[in-house]
């Protein structure tokens, strides 16, 4: 019988792979991996890398045109690797599919002045992975992902962009999860900004540039985007944002419209889920806009364009949002232009005049079981934890709460709902506890269907006044209570909402 021996075997210090007879008997296999030391530029060191090979960078690369990952392999930053730009450009660009960029650091000139510069630039391609690395200092974008499937963007940092940190542009099947986007700096010549946006080029027609669909935005950290929105979907249809935390941003997360190539709101978001979130303007006073929006297209009162349709909103906190001063489609969560909304098991703290505004055009919409703590004003002559202020509303309330806590304002917990106007309005108001406001209902239109658990029922003013006569008895609230109950719960059992 023979004896085994081991034998070290030592890479080949000048090309960083294995000897050839090890490579021979481990199927050639390793023979695809090749460092950028060995090679003048990443673009020649990336012309030796196989289709489906890796191109290690281990060493600070300065790039004065775009690096272009024009072949499938993977772009792995290690050691001391980092690419770096003073130029105003993509510093890297993937046409291709199956690429996977990974580690180090890609640093441009910085977030100052608005420009085009992007530290990755995916575009036209499928099964794209970007994972790891840091990215920052740069005039428009983070990443850019356009017209790309199957994309994963997951664990990245990012900071100091002047536009946006994930920017989706017709997108369809991807994750976005657990990155850190940092300082949306949002420089004179950008009237807007983004942390993370699923949307597309509103250049173009629809045909030429689709929704993005079918899209996670999950456990990100956002903080810092004060000029405008923390994450967006311009008529996105079934983009899921879960379980992020939101921070320091004007609006933390909307669900808006798309514009045409004219410019006016044309498309509405579709089914989207915003679920688990934790948003919090971090000031306290009264000067950030909503927490949440959903907005649908529309100009015309009773005639929306394309509804914000089947979104559902639930088991969200959002703290210290909505403008103290109002605003006609301000509040801590601010719906218009919907159909079947539901809004649920929210928990609101210090929203600006509204915990929740219901404005206008609002059709189905269910909200329920939602906590609103100390909704309040100095300026506004009211707040309200629930308000429906305008026209062309039928909504079902349920089993929401006002709370009152440490809040010092001039106005605090006003009123509990307040339906500004009985125009075109239809309102189901099912056993809300309203108790710890001065006014639970102010119905100055007395379209509220059912009010239960108010001290006082009253109409636009301080003055609280009785119930008209041809209220429905007790014992006929309870029935219809007890219907309407059962009902809207079968509703959001249907929408896996409750058990």
């Amino acid at each position: 019988m023979g004896v085994a021996r081991l034998v070290s075997v030592d890479a080949d210090s000048d090309s960083g792979k294995l000897p050839d007879v090890v490579l021979f008997h481990l199927d050639n296999r390793y023979n695809q991996r090749v460092i950028d030391t060995q090679y003048s530029s990443l673009d020649s060191a990336l012309q030796a890398t196989p289709v489906g090979g890796v191109l290690e960078i281990r060493s600070a690369r300065t790039v004065a045109a775009p690096f272009v990952v024009n072949k499938a392999c993977q772009i792995v930053m290690a050691q001391a690797g980092s690419i770096t730009t003073t130029a105003n450009i993509s510093a890297v660009q993937v046409p291709a599919d199956d690429g996977l960029i990974t580690g180090g650091s890609i640093v441009g000139p910085g977030s100052g002045t608005a420009g085009v510069g992007t530290a990755i630039e995916v575009k036209s391609a499928k099964r794209t992975r970007i994972v790891g690395g840091n990215i920052s200092g740069f005039s428009k974008y983070g990443i850019l992902v356009d017209t790309v499937s199957d994309f994963l963007v997951q664990g990245c940092d990012l900071s100091d962009i002047a536009y946006g940190g994930v920017m989706m542009l017709s997108c369809t099947s991807g994750t976005v999860e657990r990155n850190r986007v940092r300082n949306i700096t949002q420089p004179s010549g950008f009237v807007n900004s983004y942390g993370i946006a699923a949307t597309r080029d509103s250049s173009k027609t629809l045909a030429a540039s689709p929704r993005s669909a079918q899209i996670l935005i999950s456990n990100n950290l956002i903080d810092g985007v004060p000029k405008w929105e923390g994450i967006d979907t311009h008529a996105g249809t079934e983009i899921t944002i879960t379980n992020n935390v939101v921070r320091n941003t004007n609006v933390g997360i909307a669900l808006v419209p798309g514009v045409g190539t004219d410019g006016a709101d044309l498309y509405g978001p579709q089914n989207c889920l915003v679920s688990g979130n934790v948003i919090d303007s971090t000031v306290n006073d009264g000067s950030r806009s909503s927490g949440v929006q959903i907005v649908g297209a529309g100009i015309t009162l009773g005639s929306p364009i394309e509804a914000a349709s089947g979104c559902v909103l639930t088991n969200n906190t959002a703290r210290r949002h909505g403008k103290e001063a109002g605003g006609a489609n301000d509040g801590a969560i601010t719906m218009y232009n919907t159909t079947g909304a539901v809004i649920s098991a929210n928990t609101v703290t210090e929203g600006g005049v509204r915990g929740v505004h219901v404005y206008h055009d609002n059709q189905r919409a269910t909200i329920f079981g939602n906590t609103l703590t100390d909704s309040w004003s100095d300026t506004v002559a009211y707040s309200a934890a629930i308000h429906i202020s305008s026209t062309f509303n039928t909504v079902s309330i349920g089993m929401n709460v006002a709370g009152r806590g440490t809040k010092s304002a001039a106005k605090v917990n006003d009123r509990g709902l307040f339906v500004a106007t009985g125009t075109s309005n239809t309102i189901t108001d099912l056993s809300n506890d309203f108790d710890s406001c001065t006014t639970p209902v102010a119905d100055t239109g007395n379209v509220s269907s059912i009010q239960q658990r108010a001290k006082k029922v009253g109409y636009f003013g301080a003055t609280p006044v009785v119930r008209p006569s041809g209220t429905p008895s007790a014992a006929t609230d309870a029935t219809t209570t007890q219907a309407l109950v059962n009902d809207l719960r079968a509703k959001l059992i249907s929408l896996g909402l409750i058990g």
